[in-house]
């Protein structure tokens, strides 16, 4: 991990090259972080529909 001070050593496109991959993994945290929490919801509502059928049966 690059602090500020080393990005003033950095030639131009090293330093976009940084950026984007930091923006890259960013993103892809974010869309697993998204992935999971649709898992959770999905698990939660088979669960809720698997009760109500205990119910009715």
């Amino acid at each position: 991990m690059l602090d500020g001070s080393s990005f003033l050593c950095l030639p131009l496109d090293e330093f976009y090259l940084h950026l984007s991959n930091q923006l890259q993994r960013r993103a892809h945290h974010f869309r697993f972080q998204k992935l999971v929490h649709t898992h959770d919801q999905r698990a939660r509502l088979l669960h809720h529909l698997d009760t109500r059928k205990k119910d009715i049966m």
